[in-house]
């Protein structure tokens, strides 16, 4: 048995397996920080002032998404090719990645600051001005993390980055709640924000530049960014797809948020927010596999290697989806327990259908989780991001109505039928494309 499960570790499942286990290690902190912030601010602040926090970070996140081109998932899949081909040679790659991180980051900050005086007293209300930039800092200070994250995982790194930023939620979160016991207020609540986020992205950099020049004799810090001259076309395509892509699932979660607010106020979204937080654990069980086989989808195509890709996507599809939806249903047991620890009485009284359609939502679509990632490693990303768009069309379209008739329950039924009809799609493309590839290299 034990040489039976060693060989195992061996194969491209055990690998995924490992590294899926060490993602969920760091991912699972950052949720549980996430779920110890949420309670202590609904507790001791009220859920309507936890509705009027989650309109500042929704919109935020909503106009600095415009300019974050998520540059990781470009710096993955040509970071993989380079790296087959000369490991020296790939510096480049990854500065020009950390260079428009950076830049975007800024430029979203800037905006940011500019419509806060506008949009903060609006949709906000007291302080929303200052909440809106307070949270925008948080975004500025971590803006270069996906390429460090990109450089980690490349290099298999997945126990390093686990146990990275394990430290830095504890962090966070121990500073958030202190702030929020000791000055009960939201403004203290997002300045430790900034305090935990600015000593995370520095932590990252520093261990991505370790890591680089540990793997390949070269240093980040030395220019060159001539060495992806080659490339850059390429990633800036690649880039423009996946800053739609991530822009839509932006507006997945959070238009829902500002529509809510716009017709019915900051309780109703505190209701949504609430149910959806605790129907997020559904996606949090499969973000690990879904961060973690990128690169080895990416190295795998880049190779040639279509016999174990295939292998392994029979893998995960006969464990993933039946797994999620088991959760789901779990979870759906459960949701008044799990409503009273979030948010209260409040909480069951007024969040219990969301959480039901949310967990149906994030289990199917979590549950196909790899169906974006063969596209974008065989190089679709112009499809992914045309499907994206229309996505996020059919969300809005679905919104207006549903969430002018039944409020946050109607968001979150138009959550689940924009996730059916995309994953239907999307896994259908996967599939057709995998069975045009060659039997071997």
């Amino acid at each position: 048995m034990r040489g039976r499960y060693a060989r195992w570790r061996l194969t491209q499942a055990g690998g995924l397996a490992r590294d899926s286990f060490f993602v969920a290690l760091y991912q699972g902190a950052t949720t549980v920080a996430d779920l110890l912030q949420l309670i202590v601010i609904t507790r001791v602040l009220g859920l309507e002032e936890y509705g009027r926090l989650a309109l500042a970070m929704a919109t935020v996140l909503i106009i600095g998404q415009l300019f974050d081109l998520r540059v990781g998932v470009a710096a993955t899949v040509v970071g993989a090719r380079r790296i087959e081909e000369d490991r020296k040679r790939c510096a480049g790659v990854f500065q020009f990645s950390y260079l428009v991180d950076g830049a975007t980051g800024i430029v979203a900050f800037v905006i940011i600051a500019a419509l806060s005086p506008w949009l903060g007293p609006e949709l906000v209300g007291k302080d929303g001005m200052l909440l809106m930039v307070l949270f925008a800092i948080t975004l500025l200070v971590s803006t270069v993390d996906e390429s460090s994250f990109s450089i980690l995982r490349l290099f298999d790194r997945f126990p390093l980055i686990a146990a990275a930023n394990t430290t830095v939620e504890l962090t966070r979160v121990a500073a958030v709640v202190g702030a929020v016991i000791v000055f009960q207020s939201l403004t203290a609540a997002v300045l430790a924000m900034v305090v935990g986020r600015t000593f995370g992205g520095c932590l990252n950099a520093w261990l991505a530049s370790r890591t680089f020049r540990q793997a390949t004799g070269s240093s980040l810090v030395r220019p060159a960014l001539d060495q992806a001259a080659g490339v850059r076309r390429e990633m800036w395509r690649m880039m423009l797809h996946t800053n739609v892509v991530s822009y839509a699932r932006t507006a997945q979660t959070q238009l829902p948020t500002v529509l809510i607010g716009a017709f019915a106020g900051p309780l109703q979204v505190g209701a949504y927010k609430i149910g959806m937080a605790a129907a997020l654990l559904i996606a949090k069980v499969g973000d690990p596999a879904y961060t973690a086989i990128l690169p080895r989808l990416s190295r795998l195509w880049s190779e040639g290697a279509y016999d174990a890709l295939r292998k392994l996507l029979r893998s995960v599809a006969l464990v993933a989806l039946p797994a999620l939806i088991a959760c789901a249903l779990l979870l759906i047991v459960a949701r008044e327990p799990a409503l009273a620890l979030l948010g209260g009485d409040e909480a069951v009284r007024t969040s219990q259908t969301v959480l039901i359609v949310g967990a149906l939502a994030h289990a199917i679509n979590s549950g196909l989780f790899w169906n974006g990632g063969l596209l974008f490693a065989a190089g679709r990303s112009a499809f992914v991001s045309k499907l994206s768009v229309f996505a996020t069309v059919l969300q809005v379209a679905l919104l207006v109505p549903l969430v002018a008739l039944w409020d946050a329950e109607g968001a979150a039924l138009a959550l689940l039928i924009t996730f059916v009809t995309i994953n239907a799609i999307a896994t259908r493309s996967a599939l057709a494309m995998l069975r045009r590839t060659p039997a071997d290299h």
